[in-house]
Parts: C-alpha cells; structure tokens; sequence
C-alpha cells in the first residue's frame, strides 16, 4: 500500500508487530513440539506429526484468509484480530492439552499394538488441537502482505522485506524457545508469554489501522485494475513452489540427520541447524528485496535460483566427508569452551548450508513478484503460493522422514531433492516464454549438472557412523597429519549400517571389540564394562525383588539386558526399543544376548518407552530403564519426574524401578539433580553401581530389602546366572551386592544435601545442561564423595565362618581394583585382614602387597609360612617360586618347581623356563616354550616370549610369525605392532611396514620410535615431504 500521506512511524511498528508474530510462531512450534512429544513419544512419526499438521495448518490458513482478504477491506485489522485469535488460544492451550493426555487412546483402538491406527489417531487429535491456532498464523502471511503490497510499486522489494523480518524473528524465537526460555521461565510460562505478546501485536494492529487505514482510504475499486500477469505464471510457479518447498524441508531434515553425527545430536546442535537455516532464509528473501525487488523480473531469475539450491546442496557431500577430519584436527583439540564451540559449530554448520538456504530464501519473494503485477485477487494470489509451498514442506518432512531416509537411506534421499530443483528449475524455462538461447544455455546447466551429479563422491557411511566430536582424545593427539588420521579412521570395519526413522545406527568392529552406534555414538558394545552394566541392569533389581514375573525394559541396545532378564525364573519380558534398525543390529550381538529375540518369553514393541507407558495401563514387577545419554535431544524426558512418576504407576505391589544413570560427562550438581527428581516419586531409594562410570538408581513404592539366603538359593538352582556373573569379572551375587551397593536410603538423603533443583517437564534442566559438560570427567570425584557414604554390608550376616567373610571382602577388594576403585579396594582389603588375618589367600595378596613396595624378604616369609600351614597350595608355591626367582636364589626353585610341575598348568612350565632363561640354557628355553605354547596357545606372555627368543637367535621369520599370532589375539598391543613394522622395513616390505607402523602410532602417539621408523619408510617410497614431517614430530616427542 502507500504510505504517502501516513505518519512513517506507523509501517515501522507494523514492520516490527510482523517480526514478532514471526518470533512468536517459531515459539509455540519448538514448545508445542515439546508438549506433543511427551504424549505421543520422541519418535520420528510424533514430531513429524506434529510438524505435518502445524503445516497443515499454516497451509489451509494462508489459502483461505489469502483468498478471503480480497473482500475485506482493511486487511492490518484483520491482521489485528488474526493475532489477537492466536494469543487467545495459546492461554487456553495447557487446558486443552490436559484433556488431550486425559483422552483414553485405548477406548478408539482395534488392538494393543495396532500401531498405524495409534499413530492415525495421534495425527488426529493433533490436528483438531492445532488446526485453528496454526491456520490463523498461516492466514497473516498473505493479510499482511496485501496490506503493504496493495497499491505499492515495488511488490518484490515489499515480499522480500516482509518475509524477511517475519524469518529473522521467527529464528529468535527458535533460539527462545529452544534454548532460553525453558529453563528461564518454563514452557507453560514461556508459552503464556507467547500469548500475550501475540494480544498485543494484535491490539497494537488493529490500533495502528485506525489510524492508516482511514487515512489512505484501503478500499480500491479492482475492477478498473487492468490484468496484466498471465495466468499460466501463477499455476506455474504454485507447481514450482510446491516442489521446492518440499525440497526445502527435506533438506532440513536430512542436513539434521547428517551434522548430528558429527557434531552431536543434542539440543544446541539441533537449535542451532534450525537457527542457521532460518537466518539463510531471511537473508535471502532480503537480499532479493535490496537486488531484484524494484526491478522487472521473469520467470528465469525462479528457474536460476532452482538451479543454484541444486547445485549448491550438493556441494554438502565433499564437506561433509572432510567435516570428521577438520572436526577431529582443529576443533576438539584447542579445548573450547562450551560457548565458543558453539560459535564454532556454527561456523561449519553455516558454510555447509548457508548459501544454499540464502537460495531459498528468495524464491517465494520472486514467484510473488512475478504473480502480483495484476492486483486483482492479489490476497488469493499470495495465499495460493504461500500455501503451495507449505503444502510442500508437508509432504517433503513426511515423505523424507518415513519414507526415503529408512527405504533409500540418507545419500539417495538427499540426490533425490537435488535433482527435484534442477528438475523444476528446467522445468520453469521450458514452460516460460524462453527464446533458443533461453533454452540452450539452461539446458547445457543441466546437462553439466548430471556430469557432476555422477562424479561428486556421497557422503560415506563412515562419516555417518563414527562421531568423533565425542572422542576427541582419540584422534586429536594423533592427527599431525592427515594419513595418520585415515589410518585410524579405517581401523574399525563397519558390519552394519542402516538410516533409520529416528537414527542412524551401525555396528562397528574394532580389533578388540564390537560398538553399537547410534547417532555417532556408542549406546553398547561387548567391551567388559559396558558388558558389566548392560548384565546388572538386569540382575539388580532381579535379585531384590522377591517374586518378578512380568518385566519391562526400556531401550533395547545390544540385546544383553534383556537376555539377562531371560536368565530368571520369569513370565515374560516386554521390550521397548524406538527404533527398528536398533533390532536389526542387535543380531550382531547374539553371542553376547544369546539369540535373545528369538526367545518366546520376548515381546519386542516398536514403540517410544515414555508413550507406551502412557498409554498402557499393565503393571509390572520390574521396570528397567536404560535410555541413550540425557544430553541427547528428546532423552531427557526420560530421566524427568513426570515420566518417573508414570513408572512409580505402572509398577505392581513390590514392584522396583530401576533407572540407569551415567557419571561421565555430568556434572555432580547434575548427577545430584537427576536423583533428587527420582527420590520426589519413589520414597525408597538405593544406588548401585556397575561400572567405573554407571550407577543405578532404584526405586520403590514399597520397603527395599537384601535378602542373601534367597538370592545364593536362586543363584544355585540357576547355575547359568552365576556364569554370566563370573564373564564380567564378579565370582558370585554376595560380591556383586557388597561392591556394587553404594547408598541406602539414608545415604541418598544425605547425598543430594539441601538442593532443590528437579529435573521436570515443564523445567528441562538436564536436557540443556548435560550437553554442556560432554567432554568433561567428574566421576571419580563422585565416586570418593559417595565412599563415606557406604552403607553397612548387606550380606556380613549371611557369613558364620570369618575365614570365608574374609574372602569374600578380599573378593570384594579385587573386584574394586579391577574396576580402578582403590579406595574402596583399600576399605575392603582392610576388612579382609581384620576379619581373616591367617586365610592363606589373604595372607598371599599381603605378599603380593609387600612385593609391590620392594619389600620382597617379607613377602618370601609371608608366602613360606602359607606353604608351611597349607603344603599343598599351588598359588603359594607359585607366588614363592616367582619370589626367589626375582631375589635370584636359584638353589631354592627346582623343588619348588617339582611341585608345581604336578599340576602341569601353563603357570608351572612358565617357572620352569623362567629358571632355565635366568640360568642361561637356550635349548631348554625353547623346549619349555614349545610345552608352554601347546598347553596355551594364546597367551600373549608365551607368544611374546616365543618371539623374544627368535630375535635373540636372529631368526627373523620365525619372531615375525609369534608376533602375527600375537596380534590376532591382541590386535592393540603395541610392541608387537612396532616390531613388526621394524621387521617389514628391514624386508622393504615398505606398505607393510608403513601400515604396521601407522598401527602402532595409533595405540601409542607419544612414543618417537615409530615416528623415526615410518620416516625412514616414507624416505624409502620417495616421500621426503611426509619423512621430514615425521622426523620432527619426533624430536617434539624427544
């Protein structure tokens, strides 16, 4: 409209009301996004639901207020009440959402685990709950615009403008209201704030149009408005917008999927994508504003910047690839703060999609330059396009999410939507009016464009798979140069690999191990701590309560937790897992969970554990909780007090919930807030603890009791149960109860101290706390605030003979060193002495003490006095036998040897070459070695040796053959990785030896040998560049 004759004050609130409603509407989207993913779960099909039908929404409102405001004559007031409508209905949300968490979902289904009728019903309570806000947030659009657009001369310069500034506060309000106001002010408040300000952008409107709706005379005679647009460009460029708004939101979603593994798939990077690609949008419908807005344009500007978004959206594959190495090489090691990796993040975050959003962001204003030359049905025209294009954000988030990513995977998703604008933009020129030389140069594009569609590399599933913003230690003291690091990139063989509906999931294989990824990062492997928590998950509250039958267990991981509820005596486990190729490669860990899908006892559910709990009423003797890290985006909820309370819910008479927690990577006022939020639902709490890293937290509405008599009765009437114990390092459950039981209830409460915090829906401090402290270390210091806390053993009473509490409080102590625990290993071992001072195995772990403080003529006195008491003690006469052989008093060894000899174990035949090595007898080394390797093939003290006394007889071949069998049964080991490479060199093996080389700089960085060794290599392949790299990186080492 024009404003000659207006007070200019008026456009600029007008101009700043817009902004907000802009900042407001991305509000209520993040929260009521938050709100809705409580109820139906963090499942991909919830959150796409609920942006499905806000689009919805926002699609229908902008058709019909677009088309209805062509009748109003005074469009800023009816912007006014539009407004004032939204602020309304978002005061009045929390009611309606209640009575939505209240609506009885069971009553309108056919069955339990009907689950697209589930999931059909969530889409339509969501949408009748959101329908009407977000239609009259779809209808400002094409309402403000015909007020500014209407009789104005530059219609593009005004479309840019305004889509701009609403873009530029909506990405405020993401910041907001993903960031900010959560924790400042709640979501309820955060979202009755929203509401007022909406009330007074409304009240503000319609007091503004007063007074400039009066005084520039809205109503226009249209009828005496010669047309002069053609038709065709309209349905031209509806079908246009309606693609690249698909492609717009497809690739949101998949640059989402893809930087989350790199940088972290928490809240902040998340907030941030969205953030980022937003400001790309605003930026450039206002740089359309300043360059093309006043100008004459056609529909080839459309066509080129079809093009562009194309091309530059590929250029994402080569960055993405190279992101790991410049993530790994320069980011994690200058040790940032949080705040300024976030600034970081955003850097690379902006130069993968910056330039390209900046493309999209112009197309809507130039398809409403192009349409709106005629003013007749200018309000229709712009609802159209608007409309259009959020029609195809729709079907881009839904066909992209559930669709193509789990059926073609994340690279075919995103080719996809590339070819989809280089489609449309060739499309547009062949349907415009285009000369020849139009229609050659457009089409030589895009045969250019498919020549380089077909040799840009994709994006690898390596990339995909390992998150190194998670390891950093792993590469960054490693990556001097850029060999070194794909070396260690390529060390790991990936098994699996599937893009699922909510995450991408592989399974790696280390020389060691095999990791469950997710996201980037590991959520179980087979290593023996990990190994330790996924069993006492399990078997904590298994062996406390008194009768389970029915369990539940959250997150199905590796399978082992589940399998190890499998061991007792119980009806049937349910298990929650959320995403399905979670279940696909759980199968590459049935060794470790013994098949245990196929177990009949199993009820797998594809489901969201929060949401099913909500919408199942059975109860449960155990609940087992056992999520992904809380500073992952959407875990949190399940670590917060209503979700608790839902648990407290679902569990029988006697039930006991148990929660897994990490100490890693929180810090202690975290750790202390996430057990404060549990104990404010369960009265009864104790604490576990499984690994140097994880607690348990379990919880009762009832009285919580150790019974030992029961549990060693169940363990020996199941014997398989104290198998599984033993593989993790624990001789029997009465040690696992007295290691691992870290604070009763009394404990607890003097623990959490005198805060208040509580971890909440409506407050989710956790979810953007933890994320702040990712490569931060606080465990061991919770560990040595808990030590005191101890409370009294739970199974002393159990124990009449003190030499056999002795034991086990030594069994105790060996458990506590095994887990790097030394002060309770020290509380323990105390304990041991005091309650069994002549139990020969304790009297033997003082000797080994003695001899570790060089004090070795107590320790022989200790272990003879042993040998006296108990003739017949191998490992008495064992630990002698090494002690003489230390103190070289050879004299006494052949007895002692003689006796060890008896038993013919491998640790005798050890002695016995010990002694003919330190009497210098090579011929009856090598025999006691052949004997040795035959009893025991895979012990790396054999193989070692083995190889030690080829290289002292100057046989090459032969040292290089222990030293191969050596690694398969220890691939990390470094000595032999180094010598190998040595060896190679020496052959002018020189790939081998580079190789073996690059292995052993991998295990061991700091150590210059290699560094030398692989120069001299480099030296010999004609690398002299990379041989004086590696010549000074070990002088630094020096």
């Amino acid at each position: 409209m024009s404003f000659k004759g207006a007070d200019h004050r008026y456009r600029l609130l007008v101009l700043g009301l817009f902004t907000a409603s802009g900042f407001t509407a991305l509000i209520y989207q993040t929260l009521w996004t938050r709100y809705f993913k409580l109820i139906f779960g963090s499942t991909s099909l919830a959150v796409t639901t609920v942006v499905c039908t806000f689009m919805a929404g926002l699609a229908l409102g902008s058709y019909f207020f677009g088309k209805g405001v062509d009748r109003y004559p005074r469009p800023l007031r009816l912007y006014g009440m539009m407004e004032v409508a939204i602020g309304i209905y978002a005061l009045i949300f929390p009611l309606l959402y209640w009575m939505l968490g209240a609506f009885p979902l069971e009553l309108f289904l056919p069955g339990e685990d009907s689950f697209l009728a589930r999931s059909l019903l969530r889409f339509l309570l969501t949408l009748v709950l959101l329908i009407v806000p977000t239609s009259l947030m779809g209808g400002t659009f094409p309402v403000i615009c015909k007020f500014f657009l209407l009789g104005a001369k530059h219609r593009g310069d005004w479309a840019g403008r305004l889509y701009s500034l609403n873009t530029f506060g909506g990405i405020f309000g993401v910041i907001c209201g993903g960031l900010l106001f959560p924790i400042w002010f709640g979501i309820q408040s955060s979202l009755l704030m929203a509401g007022l300000l909406n009330i007074l952008v409304g009240v503000l409107s319609i007091g503004a149009s007063r007074t400039i709706e009066r005084e520039t005379g809205q109503q226009q005679k249209l009828e005496e408005i010669p047309a002069v647009a053609p038709s065709k460009y309209l349905r031209l460029l509806s079908a246009a917008l309606l693609l690249s708004g698909m492609t717009a939101l497809s690739y949101e979603i998949l640059w989402v999927r893809m930087l989350g593994v790199i940088l972290g798939s928490s809240i902040y990077a998340f907030t941030l994508i969205l953030a980022i690609y937003l400001t790309g949008i605003a930026l450039g419908s206002r740089l359309y504003a300043h360059y093309f807005g006043r100008g004459r344009v056609s529909v080839f500007l459309f066509a080129l910047l079809e093009l562009s978004i194309g091309f530059l959206a590929l250029l994402t594959f080569p960055l993405v690839n190279e992101l790991p190495y410049w993530t790994a090489r320069y980011i994690n090691p200058l040790n940032f703060s949080f705040l300024a990796t976030q600034v970081l993040h955003s850097g690379v975050i902006g130069a993968l999609i910056l330039t390209a959003a900046v493309m999209m962001g112009a197309t809507i204003p130039c398809a409403i330059q192009i349409v709106t030359a005629d003013e007749r049905d200018l309000g229709y025209r712009l609802g159209v396009l608007y409309s259009m294009n959020t029609v195809g954000a729709i079907i881009g988030a839904f066909l992209t999410g559930f669709i193509l990513i789990p059926w073609v995977g994340i690279n075919s998703s995103f080719l996809l939507m590339v070819v989809i604008n280089v489609g449309v933009g060739l499309a547009v020129v062949l349907a415009g009016d285009s000369s020849l030389r139009q229609r050659i140069f457009y089409g030589a594009c895009g045969v250019g464009f498919s020549v380089f569609l077909l040799v840009i590399p994709p994006v690898t599933e390596r990339s995909l798979s390992l998150g190194v913003f998670l390891n950093p230690d792993r590469y960054s003291r490693r990556l001097y140069n850029r060999e070194v690091f794909e070396h260690i990139w390529d060390r790991d063989r990936i098994l699996f690999y599937r893009d699922g509906l909510a995450s991408t999931v592989a399974v790696l294989e280390s020389p060691a191990n095999r990791y469950l990824i997710v996201n980037g990062k590991p959520d179980g492997s087979n290593e023996l701590f990990d190994m330790s928590t996924q069993t006492l998950l399990a078997y904590t509250p298994l062996m406390l309560h008194d009768n389970p039958q029915e369990v539940l267990v959250i997150g199905l991981g590796t399978g082992v937790t589940a399998s190890s509820v499998l061991d007792f005596p119980i009806k049937a486990v349910t298990q929650i897992e959320i995403e399905a190729a979670v279940v696909e490669a759980a199968h590459y860990f049935e060794a470790e969970n013994r098949s245990v899908l196929k177990d009949p006892k199993l009820n797998l559910v594809i489901e969201d554990g929060r949401n099913y709990l909500l919408s199942h009423q059975k109860k449960f003797d155990v609940i087992i909780s056992e999520p992904s890290n809380p500073w992952m985006s959407g875990v949190a909820s399940l670590f917060s007090q209503e979700h608790f309370a839902v648990m407290k819910d679902r569990l029988d008479t006697g039930g006991i919930a148990c929660q897994w927690l990490q100490l890693y990577s929180l810090r202690p006022e975290d750790i202390r807030m996430v057990v404060r939020t549990f104990h404010s639902v369960f009265p009864e709490v104790h604490i576990f603890q499984t690994s140097p890293g994880d607690i348990l937290l379990l919880g009762s509405k009832d009285q919580l009791s150790i019974n030992p008599e029961r549990i060693v009765a169940l363990f020996d009437e199941n014997p398989h149960m104290g198998e599984r114990l033993q593989e993790i390092q624990l001789p029997n459950p009465l040690v696992f109860l007295e290691w691992a039981y870290r604070l009763n209830k009394e404990g607890v409460g003097v623990f959490l101290g005198e805060g208040r915090v509580i971890h909440t829906d409506d407050r989710p401090f956790l979810e953007l706390s933890a994320p702040r402290t990712l490569h931060e270390s606080y465990f061991r210091g919770v560990l040595e605030e808990l030590l005191p806390l101890t409370p009294p053993s739970p199974v002393e009473g159990y124990f009449v003979d003190p030499e056999a509490l002795g034991r086990h409080y030594l069994d105790t102590a060996l458990v506590s060193r095994f887990h790097k625990d030394s002060a309770r290993e020290s509380v323990y071992f105390k304990k041991a002495v005091l309650t069994a001072p002549e139990d020969p195995t304790v009297q033997l772990e003082l000797a080994a003490r003695d001899f570790g403080a060089n004090r070795v003529d107590a320790a022989i006195r200790r272990a003879e006095a042993v040998l006296r008491a108990h003739p017949q003690h191998r490992e008495a006469a064992f630990s002698l036998a090494r002690l003489h052989f230390v103190q070289e008093s050879w004299e006494k060894l052949p007895e002692l040897l003689e006796q060890l000899l008896e038993g013919s174990d491998t640790a005798a035949v050890w002695s016995h070459l010990r002694l003919a090595e330190a009497q210098s007898q090579p011929q009856e080394q090598l025999q006691w070695l052949e004997n040795a390797y035959r009893m025991d093939p895979e012990s790396l003290e054999v193989l070692f040796a083995l190889a030690n006394y080829y290289r002292i007889q100057g046989d090459r071949l032969l040292e290089a053959k222990y030293l191969a069998l050596l690694l398969k049964v220890e691939p990390t080991q470094y000595t032999a990785n180094l010598r190998l490479g040595e060896l190679a060199l020496e052959r002018e093996e020189l790939q081998e030896a580079r190789n073996q080389l690059l292995t052993a700089i991998a295990i061991q960085p700091d150590d210059p040998q290699p560094h030398v060794l692989l120069a001299q290599t480099y030296l010999a392949l004609g690398r002299p560049e990379w041989a004086n790299l590696e010549y000074r990186r070990s002088l630094s080492l020096r």
